[in-house]
């Protein structure tokens, strides 16, 4: 029985030896996400525009094209490519609102959608004697 007892403490022993605590790292914070990336990527888009004179000229016309949305220069911006190939920036929200002089809610994102719409008197009352106005309509 003590030899018994001696071998059992012997493999305890060596069980004990082999055990060793893992070293725990502390996780590493993940890089903050920008909210505006999930809108980003190439759209078909129906972008539709409207201008009016008082002399009586009249432009109204509507192009489909295959548009870029892409991160804008400031931290709350995107960039929308027109069918000028003219690249238009405006603010959208972390709920995925966009607008336009700041603070003037014009349209929205979904994950695969978009849509807004404003003209010369969205911020400010626009020229005397003309008027212009734009909806685009994007989809992936």
């Amino acid at each position: 029985m003590h030899r018994l007892s001696i071998i059992m403490l012997s493999f305890m022993a060596l069980f004990a030896a082999n055990c060793s605590k893992k070293k725990v790292e502390p996780e590493q914070p993940s890089p903050p996400v920008d909210y505006r990336e999930q809108y980003t990527g190439n759209y078909t888009t129906l972008w539709h525009s409207t201008y009016w004179q008082m002399s009586g000229f009249t432009f109204d016309t509507t192009y489909t094209y295959t548009s870029q949305v892409m991160l804008g220069d400031a931290s709350n911006t995107l960039k929308f490519l027109w069918n000028d190939n003219t690249y238009h920036e405006f603010k959208v929200t972390e709920s995925g609102k966009i607008l336009f002089c700041d603070s003037v809610e014009i349209g929205s994102f979904t994950t695969n959608h978009f849509e807004f719409e404003y003209n010369d008197d969205t911020c400010q009352p626009g020229p005397l004697g003309e008027s212009y106005s734009y909806h685009l309509i994007g989809d992936r």
